[in-house]
């Protein structure tokens, strides 16, 4: 769950640059969702976005305990890179 929610604000924050630079609009199609990904690495290389896991604030006892504990970071950043599917 924690993983998918990291993929998930990491493929958020791809649609909002996307959007930001006027490649995509509110509504869109996959294949338009594509060609705004080929467009933005075409023009300025590998398509980034960052996540990082925050423990919600309703954690308790033992798994307040366990999600306060230091971490080492997630391997990253989540990069969109030119592949046979786009």
């Amino acid at each position: 769950m924690i993983v998918g929610k990291l993929v998930q604000s990491a493929a958020k924050g791809i649609k909002e640059t996307l959007t930001k630079i006027g490649l995509l609009g509110d509504e869109y199609t996959p294949e338009q969702f594509r060609a705004a990904c080929q467009e933005y690495i075409a023009a300025h290389g590998a398509l980034k976005s960052y996540a990082r896991y925050e423990a919600p604030g309703d954690v308790t006892g033992t798994m307040k305990n366990i999600a306060a504990r230091p971490t080492r970071p997630l391997r990253g950043p989540y990069t969109l890179r030119k592949s046979p599917w786009i």
